[in-house]
């Protein structure tokens, strides 16, 4: 079924756990210079017949920086704080062209979420050995990794590594941790994304550009990445059958312009799916944590350092009571607000797909890449709405 023009014109922004969305980068010669300065890579990661041989425990590594923020732990709460200095300077970086503060802040900021992991890491270890005098949080995250199970791969790793636990993180864990510190020597951050753990993906920076990260990896046997070659062990192929086999190489980053577009919507919409709401330009009050809409007409004070402009944002008002949202750092975060935004479930998607693919609906999502991953990704957290 074609799509009707009108709707291949829209570009959706649909990210309910976000309340504003702000352009990195507003011309193609800041992106080109973004993109001259990064690239993609998997280090090694293993599969055979289609099964990954390495956990990444990204959920466990997430839980595990959230808990000594949530619990307030001195010294996690001082590493937290650092990263949103980091944040600052690594988005100016971007912004201005200066690549070497960009990497400078990645590794640091990389420091940080190891030495999170260490910090829980000691506190359990603390707690369950009775070394030293605790946190009563302490003795939970002993529970939570040596006697209930919730954490139970942290147990078996200290099974494996004894005390020496405390010196490992589980978000540069393995092979990542050496190549890590590769390219540190060679001025090269190598940065995992997401929460890390064996097997992630990386992004490689480096003040000396593409060429000069591409010889690093290329000198160290990581050539580029075979797509074809990739997913057949990656599907467990008969070429690959019984057979381990190491997925890595390294890829272009590029940064695209559009944001989701979704085609297909008009026939689904006659099956209960709405259509996402529209991002509407508008300005931020740092100072009051209030967003609002602007007109094309509107003149924004540029010299005014409370206002960020050029940003789009869902809605600044909640459509249950019709007020403003407060978004202030040092506020607790309402997340009703986020929750009362979400509109179906995972099932409700599914039986919309299953009704797209039953009549033959051409429904299609189709998004390019349009943030980095990097310092700053976490910051998003309601706990860090309190410190």
């Amino acid at each position: 079924m074609e799509t009707p023009k009108t709707e291949k014109k829209q570009n959706y922004l649909i990210y309910p756990y976000s309340a504003f969305s702000i352009p990195l980068v507003d011309n193609v010669e800041a992106a080109n210079a973004i993109e001259s300065h990064i690239l993609l890579a998997q280090v090694g990661k293993k599969y055979k017949n289609g099964q990954a041989l390495s956990a990444r425990h990204a959920i466990l590594t997430n839980q595990i920086w959230t808990d000594l923020l949530q619990d307030k732990d001195e010294v996690g709460l001082l590493l937290h704080r650092q990263k949103i200095d980091l944040t600052w300077r690594y988005i100016a970086g971007l912004r201005s062209g200066d690549f070497k503060s960009v990497r400078q802040t990645l590794q640091q900021y990389m420091e940080i979420r190891d030495a999170l992991c260490r910090r829980w890491f000691s506190l359990a270890i603390d707690a369950e050995e009775n070394i030293r005098e605790v946190p009563d949080y302490a003795k939970k995250y002993a529970a939570a990794a040596f006697h209930s199970g919730m954490y139970k791969i942290v147990g078996n790793f200290y099974k494996r590594h004894g005390d020496k636990l405390r010196d490992h993180s589980l978000y540069t864990w393995g092979p990542i941790s050496d190549w890590a510190r590769k390219g540190e020597a060679a001025g090269i951050v190598l940065f995992p994304l997401g929460a890390g753990g064996p097997g992630t993906s990386i992004v490689a920076v480096s003040e000396h550009g593409t060429d000069y990260i591409r010889n690093f990896f290329e000198t160290n046997g990581i050539y580029f990445f075979e797509e074809q070659k990739a997913l057949a062990a990656i599907h467990g192929s008969d070429e690959y059958k019984g057979r381990e086999v190491e997925v890595k190489g390294h890829m272009p980053f590029k940064i695209g312009n559009d944001g989701i577009q979704l085609h297909g919507l008009t026939e689904l919409k006659r099956f209960g799916m709405n259509f996402p709401e529209a991002p509407q330009k508008g300005i931020f009050n740092q100072k009051i944590g209030r967003a609002r809409k602007v007109s094309s007409e509107e003149i924004i004070n540029a010299f005014d350092p409370d206002l960020v402009d050029g940003l789009f944002f869902a809605t600044s008002l909640d459509h249950r009571t019709g007020k403003p949202v407060d978004f202030r750092q040092g506020e607790p975060l309402d997340r009703s607000w986020i929750e009362s935004r979400l509109r179906m479930g995972s099932e409700k998607a599914r039986e919309i797909l299953r009704y797209a693919r039953d009549r033959k609906i051409k429904f299609i999502v189709e998004a390019r890449l349009r943030g980095l991953d990097g310092c700053g990704s976490s910051l998003d957290l309601p706990a860090f709405q309190t410190i």
